[in-house]
């Protein structure tokens, strides 16, 4: 398995750059290197000129700007799990960016040293506009009812998106540890809720694969806390094509978006990416492995369901028996197949 892959975003306020790469599609700063550089060495970094930032990590930025359009100046925004600081700093710019300095963002970590770090790398990165706190959601949600246009909450998860550059996060992963994750979740959301003002908007993401700690908590945030779920971004498969991925399918309710792999992974085999999620179904591991015209098949992220893209046919997202049926009905297997890869 190669190495993961390197990126960066610049901050568009420091009139200098960072090193050179190929532009992340979903982000107006974020470049992919070619490598890894000494960035302990670069002084530009440590000057702020560029933030070194997962390139998948930007999309919650590529959402955040989408949702800008219905807000005017003078917006608050608050970046609740917000060490070591990325995300602040993604949407810092990008409220400069639209707003001008008339916006209002407040980095929030309620872990001491994280917050710590937090503040360092808002410091250096130098919005004024920002401001950093430690403090407990539930506090926030009980002083501050109703301040808040945006809430973004990227939580503490289980870690599964950490599993290819941390061998720690594999290590520590249990499914206990989901259960107790999507718990703790449901708490911060809770203690937060009362702080978002009626009409604003929540961005909840996390980086891992469990449903119980993404699309389970969306819906119970809608039914219990009164939300409604209008933006639904999800990194749910990718396309492979001589046993090689090479594309990355997101899901934006109805919609599907193919982006170019090469901006989130790289040649990592189908097999190895299957075997690598935890909390595969058996039937999902052992269908999706031997499944035929597999460079048709997108397996991701929601593993009771992954695309498929059968020639002459639309991408779709498919259970099994869907992408069996679809294969059956253009002639890519036979009824016998399709029956004992059911069974």
């Amino acid at each position: 398995m190669e190495e993961a892959s390197v990126s960066i975003r610049l901050n568009p306020f420091k009139g200098c750059d960072g090193p050179s790469g190929t532009p992340v599609p979903w982000s107006p700063y974020g470049h992919m290197l070619d490598s890894r550089p000494q960035f302990i060495l670069d002084p530009l970094m440590h000057a702020g000129c560029y933030y070194v930032q997962d390139s998948s990590a930007m999309f919650v930025g590529h959402l955040f700007r989408k949702m800008l359009d219905r807000f005017g100046p003078g917006l608050r925004v608050l970046d609740l799990c917000a060490a070591p600081g990325g995300k602040t700093t993604d949407i810092a710019a990008s409220l400069r960016e639209r707003f001008g300095g008339s916006f209002t963002l407040v980095a929030n970590e309620v872990m001491k040293a994280r917050a710590s770090v937090l503040c360092d790398n808002v410091a250096v990165w130098g919005d004024p506009a920002v401001i950093v706190t430690s403090v407990d959601p539930a506090v926030i949600g009980r002083v501050m009812p109703g301040c808040f246009d945006i809430i973004v909450a990227d939580v503490p998860c289980s870690g599964e998106g950490m599993f290819r550059k941390d061998p720690r996060a594999v290590e520590e992963w249990s499914p206990e540890l989901v259960t107790i994750c999507a718990a703790r979740q449901k708490r911060i959301l809770a203690d937060v809720w009362p702080a978002l003002r009626e009409g604003g908007v929540l961005v909840y993401s996390t980086c891992t694969y469990e449903d119980a700690e993404n699309d389970s908590n969306l819906r119970w945030a809608a039914e219990e806390l009164g939300g409604e779920i209008r933006y639904n971004h999800k990194v749910i498969g990718f396309e492979n094509s001589d046993n090689v991925i090479n594309k990355v399918v997101i899901q934006n309710g109805d919609n599907l978006e193919v982006l170019s792999a090469d901006y989130i992974i790289s040649s990592m085999p189908i097999k190895d990416l299957i075997l690598g999620l935890s909390k595969v179904s058996d039937d999902v591991k052992n269908v999706a492995q031997n499944l035929p015209y597999r460079d048709y098949i997108l397996a991701g992220f929601y593993l009771d369901k992954f695309v498929c893209y059968l020639p002459n046919t639309t991408p779709d997202l498919c259970s099994i028996y869907d992408y069996l049926m679809q294969a059956y009905d253009n002639g890519y297997i036979d009824i016998d197949e399709a029956t004992t890869m059911l069974e």
